[in-house]
């Protein structure tokens, strides 16, 4: 096992972390006197991330089975250290009749047809919307019927963002990335993080963890401070 060990420098002392850490105490201290491991500003980055928003009993069992390990539980610093891989830029928003194909693109248009499968087949079911330059076809294959028409209601505008694609001469968009009213738009990030995951861990449980820790503020950022500086302990995602 691993113990931190005390030098003295000068008049002050210093407590050398298992990491290579080194944590500055001010005094010498007196004998008998054990400093604590951790500063107290730290301690809310070790809660249990089950402590997020978002983030109950089973998403907590997905996280542990990512960012924890077999018998170990995710910390709250853990989901900290689990950074994007890579970003999708949605900053796009052309006319459909000037949309880029292959690329992500957020469209504004009406919801004018909708056009559901034969009862009993698996063909796909498809959505027609309009803008005033011309018309895509959105795919949903396996979907829940009543899902989509709730989502997008006949003459209904709608925010629409994914992937843009040309199929037998008709421009399609399939299973959309995000379908968004207006009040929904105003919170969509311009740009947004692509973070690893597990089987049945979604986007949208790592995004709304992560948006929960910052909602936090305070205790959290004074241990983003200290991290960032005297008790940074680079390289290692368990720094204690």
């Amino acid at each position: 096992m691993l113990r931190p060990v005390y030098t003295k420098v000068g008049t002050l002392s210093q407590l050398s972390a298992p990491c290579g850490a080194v944590l500055q105490l001010g005094a010498w201290p007196r004998r008998g006197y054990q400093h604590p491991m951790r500063p107290t500003a730290l301690n809310p980055l070790f809660a249990a991330a089950r402590t997020l928003p978002g983030v109950g009993e089973k998403t907590g069992k997905l996280f542990d089975r990512l960012l924890a390990g077999t018998g170990a539980e995710t910390r709250v610093l853990d989901v900290m250290f689990h950074l994007p891989h890579s970003s999708i830029d949605r900053r796009a928003r052309p006319k459909i009749r000037d949309a880029q194909l292959d690329q992500v693109v957020t469209v504004e248009a009406v919801a004018t047809e909708h056009r559901p499968p034969p009862p009993r087949s698996r063909a796909p079911y498809k959505v027609l919307v309009e803008d005033d330059t011309g018309d895509l076809l959105l795919v949903f294959f396996l979907a829940n019927h009543q899902w989509i028409e709730k989502m997008l209601p006949l003459g209904a505008r709608r925010w629409i963002s994914g992937k843009l694609e040309l199929w037998e001469g008709h421009l399609q968009m399939v299973h959309p990335d995000r379908v968004l009213d207006e009040e929904a738009l105003k919170k969509l990030p311009p740009v947004e993080p692509v973070y690893g995951l597990t089987d049945g861990l979604y986007q949208r449980n790592i995004q709304r963890a992560v948006e929960g820790e910052a909602e936090q503020g305070g205790h959290q950022g004074q241990g983003q401070e200290v991290l960032g500086g005297r008790f940074r302990c680079a390289g290692h995602g368990r720094p204690w």
